[in-house]
């Protein structure tokens, strides 16, 4: 078979056994490899010519390539000359076959190519870089995405709280970035759970003093009444109209001024010396008979028993030097409802404190009754309330003589002995009788009129 060559191509030019011995090398392939022409024919190998890991490459990849489909092209491979340096290559190789199809020659064409591996390699750490950034912002991505979840967990968390969930544990991973953010809300929540818990116990503890005070002042009143009217004259002294400010009560309490007067009582407001506090006083200010002084007791009684924000709480019974008793009763502000007579007609106005004025009647009854208050109308006027937005003016029964006053009236009347005495709740139907006989009825009558009821104008 006659060869082909050009000895003085651009590129390497080379023919060769299936084994890889050398037939013939041209000139530009001598000068790369630094090699005689003549002496490079003599049985020099192709794997010679080329780097250790390259006739590998060579062994392994392009030979039984060569013999399956016959042709291979751009191989990367490194030449090393004589001196041993390495010129990076490319190799494109075909195999001529004989007429029994087995593979008789190798003719392989080597490009120099300096700059393709330079290239190569760039491209290489190119895509490395490029694989390391697509890493990097996955890792980040991944940790944005867990933070943004914590801080969410967080929030919800912290919604928790403001909605007065204290009992759910807040908790993030240990290696998270904000678990020091956690930790103190964390511990920001048992704070206020034990807060919470003591001021709970402490509300307990202040309910059931205050029971127990309510039952003293109620058993200190009826011990009261038992002395006072045990003791009481028949015609004793009248208590004085008023008393100086400045005057102190049982070295506790310090007169101020007076804030009303009734048919019963006077009403003066008093600085508690210990605190500062001050509160209302409120004294005899009529005769005291047994009556008036059994009313009096079981009016502070009464109050004794009562807990409610719409009614005065008492706080303090006892008897002045010259025994006057007196109640010591919690100082209600603001204005009486007759003040507010422009407003009866707004209904916004008028419903929330019927409503008030209406639960706070109904505990007063079931206390009478001393049985359990219905908290219909207290539920009914707080529903009407939520509905309003609340209402800010909240309506106190200040005193409860007079309805006591009254009911004693009406149970005196049905007594027929005090029948001729009872006030007439309507006008008298007009006499037709002649005019000298209406006269004479009416001297008659204003001869037998009996005086105004006393139980009629307590305080």
């Amino acid at each position: 078979m006659a060869l082909v060559t050009d000895d003085d191509g651009p590129c390497g030019d080379l023919t060769a056994l299936p084994d890889g011995t050398i037939l013939h090398l041209n000139r530009t392939l001598a000068a790369w490899t630094g090699r005689d022409q003549a002496a490079a024919a003599q049985g020099l190998r192709l794997q010679s010519l080329l780097t250790t890991p390259s006739a590998l490459l060579f062994e392994t990849h392009c030979v039984p390539l060569l013999q399956l489909q016959g042709f291979v092209n751009e191989v990367s491979l490194d030449l090393v000359n004589a001196s041993g340096q390495r010129q990076p290559v490319l190799l494109c190789a075909t195999a001529k076959r004989d007429e029994a199809g087995a593979t008789a020659l190798l003719r392989l064409t080597i490009f120099n190519a300096p700059k393709r591996r330079e290239y190569e390699r760039e491209l290489v750490a190119a895509r490395t870089a490029a694989e390391q950034a697509t890493a990097q912002l996955r890792i980040q991505r991944e940790l944005a995405e867990r933070k943004v979840a914590e801080q969410a967990a967080l929030l919800r968390a912290v919604g928790r709280m403001a909605a007065g969930d204290l009992t759910t544990p807040i908790t993030l991973e240990i290696d998270s970035s904000l678990l020091p953010l956690a930790s103190e809300l964390e511990r920001l929540r048992r704070d206020i759970l034990w807060q919470i818990q003591a001021l709970k116990e402490r509300n307990d503890e202040i309910h059931k003093l205050n029971r127990e005070l309510r039952y003293q002042i109620e058993q200190r009143s009826l011990k009261l009444v038992e002395s006072l009217g045990a003791r009481v004259e028949h015609r004793a002294a009248q208590p004085p109209a008023s008393r100086p400010a400045g005057a102190v009560l049982a070295g506790r309490y310090r007169l101020e001024h007076v804030l009303g007067r009734g048919g019963m009582a006077t009403v003066y407001q008093i600085e508690r010396i210990s605190d500062g506090r001050r509160f209302a006083a409120k004294f005899l200010s009529v005769r005291p008979d047994y009556q008036v002084l059994v009313r009096f007791a079981r009016e502070a009684q009464f109050l004794a028993r009562l807990a409610h924000p719409n009614l005065i709480n008492i706080i303090d019974i006892d008897v002045t030097e010259d025994r006057v008793p007196y109640i010591v009763m919690e100082l209600a502000g603001g204005r009486s409802l007759a003040e507010h007579a422009p407003r009866y007609r707004e209904r916004a106005f008028v419903l929330p404190v019927l409503a008030q004025i209406a639960a706070a009647l109904d505990a007063v009854h079931a206390a009478w009754r001393r049985a359990p208050r219905s908290e219909a109308l207290e539920r009914a006027a707080l529903r009407r309330r939520a509905r309003r937005g609340g209402h800010r003016e909240a309506g106190r029964l200040r005193d409860l003589a007079a309805a006591r006053a009254r009911r004693h009236a009406r149970r005196a009347a049905c007594d027929p002995a005090t029948a001729a005495q009872r006030p007439q709740p309507y006008p008298p139907a007009p006499d037709r009788s002649p005019p000298a006989a209406s006269r004479a009825r009416r001297r008659a009558d204003a001869g037998r009129r009996p005086a105004r009821h006393p139980e009629l104008h307590g305080a």
